[in-house]
């Protein structure tokens, strides 16, 4: 996997994926194994970020609160632990709130209106689908 916001996997990591398993497993199930790359769901959020900065720092705090929701979201080094996200599991929009509301060091004091493409509790994913950054629209206000 690369560090790119939308992780890629290349052809030769998984020719060694299957090569790894095909040689771990009954010779009748080799040919049944197929290996691919996940599905990435882009996750769209909307927010708008309270905060007790002047509003000459919000430009910066803004940038700076995209470029963390960014690497929260990314599918491989994302999620609370920084260890990804799992396959198939729902992003909850509490997750992405909780994750807001720890930037306390960067001035966050609070966190308004949020939506995740669209919705106010969580986006679902398909079995194979795990998400990754799409569209960050932050907005700042005093609070």
């Amino acid at each position: 996997m690369s560090d790119e916001t939308e992780a890629r996997t290349a052809p030769s990591v998984l020719d060694d994926v299957s090569a790894y398993v095909k040689a771990r497993c009954a010779i009748q199930l080799q040919s049944r194994i197929m290996v691919r790359t996940p599905v990435f769901t882009r996750i769209d959020v909307a927010v708008v970020i309270q905060t007790n900065k002047p509003s000459y720092e919000w430009k910066d705090l803004q940038k700076c609160i995209v470029e963390q929701l960014t690497g929260f979201l990314h599918p491989v080094q994302g999620n609370i632990a920084g260890v990804g996200w799992p396959f198939g599991r729902p992003v909850p929009s509490t997750a992405v709130h909780d994750f807001l509301l720890g930037l306390t060091n960067l001035g966050v004091t609070g966190v308004g209106p949020l939506t995740l493409c669209g919705k106010q509790y969580q986006v679902e994913l398909a079995d194979d689908s795990v998400p990754c950054p799409g569209t960050i629209d932050v907005q700042i206000e005093a609070g």
